[in-house]
């Protein structure tokens, strides 16, 4: 089994759908679909963008 995490606004997604079907299919594993937020989970890890987004360097 292939678990495959997956954003739909991430340009990475869509270079990776395609190449990870052809690696199921060749070593015969099924992919478990698993979208995620990246933005969610950049945020979660670290939240200091935003607070220097909300104080800027002059």
């Amino acid at each position: 089994m292939i678990e495959f995490f997956f954003d739909c606004s991430s340009p990475w997604t869509y270079l990776a759908f395609h190449n990870i079907q052809l690696l199921a299919r060749e070593f015969d594993e099924e992919i478990s679909w698993r979208p995620i937020l990246v933005g969610g989970i950049f945020n979660t890890i670290n939240p200091s963008v935003y607070a220097r987004r909300e104080n800027p360097v002059a």
